[in-house]
């Protein structure tokens, strides 16, 4: 009784265990299938968004990096970095659109012991993704190394195996095969008739345009013209643009300028036929160039006034750019200097604009970077952590020593936690450096504001006293000292004889301007600029400005100002002196108004020293000082050491 008693209770004892374990993988196999479910979706979601917004899809798919990083199988880190691939690839990141289709690679020719238990299925299109970008690099031999590895394993007779053989084309051309690129040519017409698909017909008879035209034959301009009126018939918009663009490079040669003039305007009653607003703005702007060139300006403006209507409604910031700037100088050359200001003010305003816009998607793209980077560590430390239970498996089954084991597995742990602190490390190093390389870029794109603020002032109120000789001549250095600016804008560091230069010309337009209020002094000392010296752009100017300013401009009689760049201590000593109202008076004077409106310049530049001090290590000193006794005013020093001018421009 007592051996029934306890058999009956182990069995029941085994049931329940077995009913436990049954609903735990049952369990375990929905949340399996789920997570599936909802990874399947989120990629459709990522692949959806990569042509037309690949920065969202970047994102998107670093946010399923980061919240499924230790669920994510091999297989799927394969469709990932391919993904991630072809989003860089459409942003023309093509670096690391390479890194991420080179990670795809390696998981086909270097598996751990781990990955190779499980079969990869290597996407079949990616030497074609390879070789796309090695195309828009110009790597024209390494292109056809990887188009020809393609479609030596790629069987199919479709649309990709014709895309490949184009690439091929266009490669052979690059190198200057042309017979290779006619041939190719031929093939890709040959498939796209047998598909029969008019678009890769269209881009095969392109190519042998391209090939006829390297020769110099007269027929690529037969057969250009035979596709452009086929385009414009079918309303095919890629076609016609690149049609378009093909004949127009034919007409160039050719420098008949009433033929190249007829050519462009049909081509714009083309783009209207086929709706290619973006085809029109830039039509619009080539014939406008064509009249300047040939002297005509009244019959460049109607196009350049259309142009920019066009952009307008397109929201094309480099359109609207390039026909202010254009209206701009038509209308200074006719006279008409209030139009000429207009255009200006507003292409100014479209610079300020676009230096926005890109700065916000680098801020974007650098945090999408930051965030996947940080999560492909993860991987690669899960990675080396599957390594190490299959090295420790391995170890047991040889040794079945398990205080070996352990002691091996700790220190290779101790070491991955070391390598990851490091990578760790130097993630936020570089990150830190980069947030402040930002936010000087930053501050610099601030001062651009202000001081054309002032130079517009200028130009108005030369045009307004009717003296338009003056503002003709400061209309003409103003342009020259933006163009100047704006470049330099773009640098951390400039060389030094091109700061002297801005500085040299700034002090001339702002004498031009007050020049019954002072004279002024420019002292460069000569060994400094034998020197290949560098220097942050505008560091002093807003000294300057200051002391004409706030200065000079209120002084009774004429006043004197002195600018001195001196080799001193081992470095550049910069010294800005006037012999003004000094800033008490110069504070007493000011309005209500004034006093209430914060002036950001000499902040900008004291913050824009600081971030230069603490981003490359250097020690810039600045010293202001009011001048007491008989001569008021104010004297400013900037001391810039010799190894901080030594940076790369």
């Amino acid at each position: 009784m007592a051996k029934k008693r306890i058999t009956f209770f182990i069995t029941t004892i085994l049931l329940l265990v077995f009913l436990v374990s049954a609903r735990a993988q049952k369990e375990k196999k929905a949340s399996s299938t789920d997570f599936k479910t909802r990874s399947i979706k989120e990629l459709e979601i990522a692949k959806q968004y990569i042509d037309n917004q690949p920065i969202k899809s970047i994102e998107l798919l670093g946010q399923y990096f980061k919240s499924n990083v230790k669920r994510i199988t091999p297989q799927e880190e394969v469709e990932l970095y391919q993904l991630l691939g072809k989003a860089h690839y459409n942003l023309q990141q093509y670096d690391l659109a390479l890194q991420n289709f080179k990670k795809v690679e390696s998981f086909s020719t270097s598996r751990s012991k781990l990955t190779k238990r499980i079969p990869l299925r290597i996407p079949q299109s990616l030497y074609y993704d390879i070789g796309k970008v090695y195309l828009a690099q110009e790597d024209w031999n390494s292109a056809i190394q990887a188009l020809n590895r393609f479609l030596g394993q790629y069987k199919s007779e479709d649309l990709l195996k014709g895309e490949g053989l184009l690439g091929l084309g266009q490669a052979h051309l690059g190198n200057g095969n042309f017979s290779e690129a006619m041939s190719y040519a031929d093939k890709v017409i040959a498939l796209a008739q047998a598909l029969g698909n008019d678009s890769l017909e269209g881009q095969g008879n392109l190519l042998k345009g391209r090939v006829l035209e390297e020769r110099n034959e007269e027929e690529s301009l037969e057969l250009y013209q035979q596709l452009w009126d086929d385009a414009v018939e079918t309303r095919d918009v890629n076609t016609n643009r690149n049609v378009t663009e093909a004949m127009g490079r034919v007409l160039d040669r050719q420098g008949d300028f009433q033929r190249k003039l007829d050519f462009k305007k049909e081509a714009l009653q083309n783009s209207l036929i086929v709706q290619d607003t973006a085809l029109q703005g830039n039509l619009n702007l080539e014939i406008a160039e064509l009249y300047l060139s040939n002297d005509q300006a009244g019959e460049a403006l109607p196009y350049l006034n259309s142009g920019h209507s066009v952009s307008y409604e397109r929201g094309d910031i480099e359109q609207r750019l390039k026909a202010s700037k254009t209206l701009s100088d038509v209308y200074a050359e006719q006279g008409d200097y209030s139009r000429a200001l207009t255009n200006y003010e507003r292409y100014v305003a479209l610079v300020d604009q676009q230096y926005e816009k890109k700065q916000q998607e680098i801020e974007l793209s650098q945090k999408v970077l930051e965030s996947l980077y940080e999560n492909r560590e993860t991987i690669k430390l899960l990675e080396k952590d599957r390594e190490l239970n299959a090295s420790q498996i391995a170890l047991l089954e040889q040794e079945s020593s398990q205080k070996n084991l352990t002691i091996y597995g700790l220190l290779l742990l101790i070491i991955v936690i070391l390598i990851a602190g490091f990578l760790l490390y130097r993630s936020s190093q570089q990150k830190r450096l980069a947030n402040q390389l930002l936010t000087l870029k930053s501050l610099r794109s601030q001062m651009n504001p202000h001081f054309i603020f002032n130079a517009l002032n200028s130009v108005n109120s030369f045009i307004s006293k009717n003296d338009t000789r003056q503002a003709n001549k400061y209309l003409s250095d103003f342009s020259r000292l933006m163009r100047i600016v704006m470049e330099n804008s773009q640098s951390d560091f400039v060389p030094l004889t091109e700061e002297v230069d801005t500085l040299a010309l700034y002090l001339k337009l702002e004498h031009l301007r007050f020049q019954d209020k002072f004279e002024y002094d420019f002292q460069v000392n000569e060994a400094l600029l034998n020197e290949e010296y560098a220097i942050p752009p505008m560091l002093i100017q807003p000294f300057i400005e200051n002391a004409i300013w706030h200065g000079l401009r209120y002084k009774e009689g004429k006043g004197k100002l002195v600018v001195k760049l001196l080799a001193e201590n081992d470095g550049l000593k910069m010294v800005i002196e006037d012999n003004g109202i000094g800033r008490k008076q110069s504070k007493a004077l000011k309005t209500e108004n004034q006093s209430q409106q914060k002036s950001t310049g000499m902040k900008n530049t004291k913050d824009r020293i600081n971030l230069i001090n603490d981003t490359y290590n250097s020690k810039i000193r600045l010293n202001i000082a009011d001048l007491e006794g008989e001569i008021t005013g104010t004297r400013v020093e900037v001391f810039l050491p010799k190894s901080l001018m030594l940076q790369p421009c």
